[in-house]
């Protein structure tokens, strides 16, 4: 999706104050004009794990592989940040409520950390269906 451009206006993986606009407005003021304001209701963010963050280290891009570990894209100008669970669940749901079956799913067993970034595609992803 975001390297055919259906989520326009955003360049790749969206990063904090990004997230921080989407969460809590449900819409996004572009750095490029801040005049100018989106409607965006979805979190667009790749969740990681400590050991992805660690080996990222001070890193400005990070290259993302397909399951054969062969680079698809690049993720430029990165920036990692806290994924606040806790913050999130109740203001995409309205409710603290335990046990809704996405925010379970997707994200309570999500990774703790997000990276966002600028996405350059090396390599298009391609579809089969049978």
């Amino acid at each position: 999706m975001l390297s055919e451009g259906w989520t326009i206006p955003l360049k790749g993986f969206i990063r904090e104050l990004e997230f921080l606009q989407t969460l809590h407005f449900n819409s996004l003021r572009l750095v490029d004009d801040d005049r100018l304001v989106v409607n965006m209701s979805m979190l667009i963010v790749l969740a990681i794990d400590d050991l992805f963050k660690n080996n990222v280290g001070d890193s400005t891009s990070v290259a993302l592989v397909d399951d054969k570990d062969k680079p698809i894209s690049i993720l430029n100008d990165v920036e990692m940040y806290k994924h606040n669970k806790e913050e999130r669940i109740p203001r995409t749901w309205g409710t603290t409520s335990q046990g809704l079956p996405y925010a379970e799913k997707a994200i309570n067993h999500a990774k703790n950390w997000l990276i966002g970034g600028d996405l350059e595609v090396i390599e298009p992803i391609s579809i089969m269906m049978v």
